[in-house]
């Protein structure tokens, strides 16, 4: 045999070789990697205020992990809380040693008696199902959190602190914004670290999917706790939250939150809602001792109220309402505001339906001219400003009969009437109509044809 058959012989067997190797390297196992974990990010923005006779514990639902990936929703929520007793401290003397008392209406800081080590969150800890709320007002900032001095209250309202019983939307306010008398505020004693309430922290609240669905609107998941009338001014509850992931993976704590419940004001009476065609005035008898007043606002087929529509500041309690839409149905409610922060605000007690019909015809239009050429007579106008124009209808007056000359309305500010006589005298008048069919003051020209 030759050289070169044996050459080609071996070679073809090394390919063979080869390619049996490949495949083996191929179906080779490897060690099984562990699951995803979806763990929640962890919720840095808890905050707590009080309305009427409950706590509002609010937070923002986590989308996330920690490294960012997308989390698909949370399966439940524990509620964590620890109380502490409220001591007020009388005001500092003239000439006192630094710390040892408060300045008028502070409070001191808690006791020093350790409280009894009972349940601590920990993994896999379970609790009892609780119920939630779809209350979805905007809270306060979270104790500890940055603010600008005199930041608003409540995030995302406006109000007017102007004369008594007026109020200009658009200005940036809220209750308690330094004013005379100051606002209230709840200054201590400060949340207690995370050690210190892990130690004394009890579960109150577990959540299940279906009650956070309920609790949800938006980005924000609002829960709803009791108060007991005994505790108001004398407790200083505290809360952090736990989510679970969808796979039952639990987040790490959150931020430590706290409020000492008052005995909530008594909410305004007596609301009116009166309709007009730049929006809806609100007023309301005043409350005395208030700082101000929070409005809300729903469409009528809601049966929840979002964030305060706007905030009123004391001793005003009126409010026009300038979004409002034509057409819609709302319900509005009024609370009155007792602090600033954490806020604490009456119960909503009275609510106002207003069916906001459009009955207010467009503004008119103006600069009408009627220009007379040779076999027709052209008019120009200044449009209506109307938010919800429909067009322009045109009339014309020949002796005393009003006729009008156009089917549909003219979306355009002219028009040509090219069926008049020579040396006739014409009267026209020009209206501008709102997609309800209202129409507006007419305009009208004479013109006299060559």
């Amino acid at each position: 045999m030759s050289s070169s058959r044996l050459s080609l012989r071996f070679s073809g067997r090394l390919a063979v070789l080869a390619v049996v190797l490949t495949l083996g390297a191929c179906g080779k196992q490897g060690p099984p990697l562990p699951p995803l974990r979806s763990v929640p990010a962890t919720t840095a923005d808890l905050s707590v205020r009080q309305r009427g006779a409950q706590l509002l514990l609010e937070f923002t639902y986590p989308t996330a992990t920690p490294g960012g990936q997308a989390l698909g929703g949370i399966s439940g929520v524990e509620v964590w809380e620890a109380d502490r007793p409220f001591v007020a401290v009388a005001p500092v003397a003239a000439g006192a040693a630094p710390g040892a008392t408060g300045a008028a209406g502070a409070v001191a800081a808690p006791t020093t008696t350790e409280a009894p080590k009972t349940e601590a969150p920990a993994e896999g800890t379970q609790g009892t199902p609780g119920t939630a709320t779809t209350e979805t007002t905007a809270g306060t900032t979270a104790p500890g959190a940055t603010a600008a001095p005199g930041a608003a209250a409540v995030p995302g309202t406006t109000a007017t602190p102007g004369t008594p019983g007026t109020t200009t939307p658009g200005t940036a306010a809220a209750p308690g914004t330094p004013a005379t008398p100051a606002a209230p505020v709840d200054t201590g004693p400060p949340a207690l670290d995370p050690r210190e309430f892990t130690l004394a922290a009890k579960k109150v609240l577990t959540l299940a999917t279906a009650d956070i669905g309920a609790a949800t609107l938006g980005d924000k998941v609002v829960l709803m706790l009791p108060i007991v009338e005994a505790d108001a001014g004398v407790t200083v509850r505290h809360f952090q939250i736990r989510t679970i992931g969808p796979l039952g993976d639990r987040s790490e704590p959150s931020n430590v939150t706290r409020i000492v419940p008052r005995t909530p004001p008594s909410p305004p009476s007596e609301i009116v809602a009166t309709p007009k065609a730049a929006g809806i005035d609100l007023s309301w008898q005043p409350v005395e001792g208030a700082l101000g007043y929070l409005v809300y606002r729903r469409d009528a087929a809601v049966k929840t109220y979002g964030k305060p529509l706007q905030a009123v500041i004391a001793p005003a309690v009126s409010l026009s309402d300038a979004t409002a839409q034509l057409g819609a149905s709302y319900i509005y409610a009024v609370t009155t505001v007792s602090q600033r922060t954490p806020l604490v605000e009456s119960a909503i007690q009275s609510e106002r339906e207003v069916r906001y019909v459009d009955r207010y015809p467009p503004p008119p239009v103006s600069d009408l001219v009627a220009l007379a050429e040779q076999g027709q007579v052209r008019l120009i106008w200044t449009g209506s400003d109307a938010p919800d124009l429909a067009g322009y209808r045109i009339y014309r007056r020949e002796g005393g009969d009003l006729r009008r000359l156009n089917v549909e309305p003219v979306v355009t500010t002219e028009f040509t009437d090219p069926n008049v006589a020579s040396g006739r005298s014409y009267v026209y008048r020009v209206v501008a109509i709102d997609k309800t069919g209202n129409e507006s003051t007419p305009q009208e020209v004479p013109a006299t044809t060559r």
